[in-house]
């Protein structure tokens, strides 16, 4: 029955969520190192006191914990339903800006289901036949390869290129100290 279109916006939300994770974590490894080599720049350059420094720890500190619930802990309870994720018509949206030929046929089945779950018996079944006409006209769509997780890959140059400064900086700090 109807079941086949609403597993697929199913899965296509959970691959959407983890996508979402993908990207977060480029980012998050970009922004952590940047913060890395500025606060080792900082405390190498301004020849800070204790307290200074200190402070400067735990500010980082403080700023990789709400980076890493950000870039994490969010993407990861949305993937396995811990807390509210999408609704079938915002990835109807999601989906439609990428198959634009689906024109509205995907919101008018969430639209004929949503007003069969309200109604009497009889209504019932004229709007499940109504239904299954729409699902045989959207069985050829496959929504979850809209979303594409090379896209992230633009993400990974800004990694690589901070990856360099903090090899130099360790390897220059652990062959000083022989």
């Amino acid at each position: 029955m109807n079941s086949e279109i609403f597993d697929q916006l199913d899965r296509f939300i959970k691959k959407y969520y983890q996508n979402n994770l993908m990207k977060r974590a480029c980012i998050f490894l970009t922004a952590v190192g940047g913060l890395f080599l500025l606060v080792n720049f900082t405390e190498a350059k301004l020849f800070l006191g204790t307290t200074s420094r200190l402070v400067l720890l735990i500010l980082f500190i403080l700023t990789t914990i709400s980076m890493i619930y950000w870039s994490f802990m969010v993407p990861i309870s949305k993937i396995f339903g811990l807390s509210k994720v999408m609704s079938y018509k915002d990835a109807e949206i999601l989906i439609k800006s990428s198959l634009p030929e689906l024109k509205d046929h995907l919101r008018n089945l969430l639209e004929l289901h949503e007003k069969a779950q309200n109604r009497g018996e009889d209504e019932i079944l004229i709007l499940q036949a109504a239904i299954e006409q729409k699902i045989s006209g959207l069985k050829f769509y496959n929504f979850v390869s809209t979303i594409n997780f090379r896209k992230n890959l633009k993400y990974a140059p800004l990694f690589h290129q901070l990856s360099l400064p903090l090899t130099l900086r360790f390897y220059k700090k652990l062959y000083s100290l022989s």
